[in-house]
């Protein structure tokens, strides 16, 4: 009778472990990093789903986000908001349940620079009752993707509705609440196989290349229904005012931080700022010590490090070298630059030919030319062009489709993208 009850004890508890793999409901896990802390908390662990759960009833529903399956458009929270100490006064939403805090709309935008409860292949058109939510106070904006299914190629077989928002807070704290999260995902509605929430951001140099600084993911098993993630803004080398105030940040915190006189800014050389750093020879000319600050003068002989870490490859770091153009010579250079610019003319005048040839013939294949090119023209650069807003697909009844998206394509992303990403 006793192995029997102790084989019964023994198979309910793999079952548990089964069920509700990861950590411990009751867990309260505090992970301190430079730029945040987080913390998770678990089936209202201290309260903490009571405290940060927001009461949507009432809230505006954002109509063209709820009614297209793959979107996103610019809000401005009416705060200005410290996304990793940069203060930003607009940012995109998207229907894959994650922000975007890119300076412009482009299709990596899932990779990094992203506030994401819950980056996956969403669809709120699939369901009148799948709505975009958003309620604003002074120092508060709260955003909830409501009763949202996975898009229908990649969802699970069990289905499932997910109920979760986010909450910015205007001293920068970020807040996670899973109000409920269906059990089962298949692989192909992730990104890349990647973690499905957390912070990122990086730095743009030359107006193309994203180099990401920091990521801070949340395990995936974790997330579940009533977690909650809070994340509190930590200070950082860019939110110090001062010289002093600089340098004593580089003492009391994992920070190289350095104040660049010709800028009047602080920095470790890792910020969204960072090519305005390089282009003003902060790396090389700057103050780290209190004594710096007081005589006015300082030079450095650390050499900052060149981050290089893609925003498609979050593992990979390339040293880059002091000067880029010095194995050109300057002739060969000017060469390069008027014989590009003598056939881009050329090809400029050929399509003009041809559409003004084509409008006054009509008829055959020139006109047809013509006719796409003055197509093109009209869906690019007409009145209907929306910088703040771009859509894939939208419920049944608009049924407005068109292939401009900030999203990969049906599918798996392609993973063989170069390690700078031009967009």
């Amino acid at each position: 009778m006793r192995l029997l009850i102790l084989v019964t004890v023994i198979l309910l508890s793999t079952q548990i472990t089964v069920i509700h793999a990861g950590r411990s409901f009751q867990d309260a896990i505090v992970e301190d990093h430079a730029y945040y802390t987080m913390s998770l908390y678990q089936d209202n662990a201290e309260g903490m789903y009571n405290k940060h759960f927001v009461d949507m009833v009432g809230s505006d529903v954002h109509s063209f986000l709820s009614s297209h399956s793959q979107a996103a458009e610019a809000i401005e929270p009416g705060f200005i908001f410290p996304f990793y100490g940069h203060l930003v006064h607009k940012f995109f939403v998207t229907t894959h349940g994650f922000l975007s805090f890119s300076p412009r709309l482009h299709n990596l935008m899932y990779k990094t620079q992203y506030i994401a409860p819950l980056r996956v292949k969403l669809d709120p058109s699939r369901s009148e009752s799948s709505t975009i939510n958003y309620m604003l106070s002074k120092d508060r904006l709260t955003i909830q993707w409501t009763n949202v299914t996975v898009a229908e190629p990649f969802e699970h077989p069990s289905g499932g509705n997910f109920t979760f928002q986010t909450t910015l807070h205007a001293n920068g704290d970020i807040v996670f609440v899973y109000i409920h999260i269906p059990e089962l995902l298949t692989v192909d509605a992730l990104y890349d196989d990647e973690p499905v929430a957390g912070l990122s951001d990086a730095f743009l140099v030359g107006d193309s290349e994203l180099h990401v600084y920091h990521t801070l993911n949340i395990d995936n098993t974790d997330i579940r229904t009533q977690t909650v993630v809070v994340f509190t803004a930590q200070p950082t080398c860019i939110t110090q005012l001062s010289c002093e105030e600089c340098a004593a940040m580089r003492l009391d915190s994992p920070f190289r931080c350095s104040w660049c006189p010709s800028v009047h800014r602080c920095s470790d050389g890792a910020d969204r700022l960072r090519e305005h750093w390089d282009q003003n020879d902060c790396g090389r000319a700057n103050m780290s010590t209190l004594e710096q600050c007081a005589a006015g003068v300082g030079h450095s002989t650390v050499k900052h490090t060149e981050w290089r870490t893609s925003s498609t490859d979050n593992a990979e770091n390339l040293e880059a070298t002091d000067d880029v153009s010095s194995g050109l010579a300057t002739s060969t250079l000017c060469s390069i630059i008027f014989s590009s610019l003598f056939v881009a003319i050329l090809l400029a005048l050929g399509c003009l030919f041809v559409y003004l040839y084509g409008r006054r013939n009509p008829g055959g294949l020139t006109e047809r030319i013509a006719m796409r090119l003055e197509a093109n023209y009209k869906r690019f650069g007409g009145p209907d062009e929306q910088g703040d807003r771009v859509e894939l697909e939208r419920k049944a009844e608009f049924n407005n489709n068109n292939n401009a998206s900030p999203f990969p394509g049906q599918g798996v992303p392609d993973r063989a993208n170069p390690i700078t990403v031009s967009f």
